[in-house]
């Protein structure tokens, strides 16, 4: 189930939104479809071996792609919800897909309340 405002909502939730700066905006251009194709690469493995703990590797990739998105959301409300991968316990690929989705939905919200027909709505 997709959970949608209508516009009047969304922007009086806007008007209490810090805007972002213009790195986080920077840093969202590039970061949102490396999120993509990392969660597309997990949900693949995921498939194949969906109990299989991911190895030690990955999980440092997938950590350190998803510090510069929590960057991106420092500000915004989902934060309280999204978290790293345990690179000690070793997570299970179904888990990290999880968890990946989780970041790409923060980022999708990020990006429909900061941006516009005339672009990036950022502070300065």
């Amino acid at each position: 189930m997709n959970y949608r405002r209508d516009k009047q909502t969304e922007q009086r939730q806007s008007d209490f939104t810090n805007r972002p700066t213009p790195e986080q905006t920077r840093r969202f251009e590039i970061v949102m479809p490396l999120l993509q194709s990392m969660l597309a690469e997990m949900k693949e493995l995921a498939k194949k071996k969906q109990d299989a703990p991911v190895n030690q590797m990955k999980v440092r990739m997938v950590n350190r792609l998803l510090e510069d998105v929590r960057v991106v959301l420092d500000q915004e409300p989902e934060m309280a919800y999204l978290d790293m991968l345990d690179e000690e316990s070793l997570p299970e690929y179904s888990d990290s897909v999880v968890v990946l989705s989780q970041y790409l939905t923060a980022m999708e919200r990020f990006e429909e309340r900061h941006w516009d027909s005339t672009g990036w709505k950022t502070a300065g």
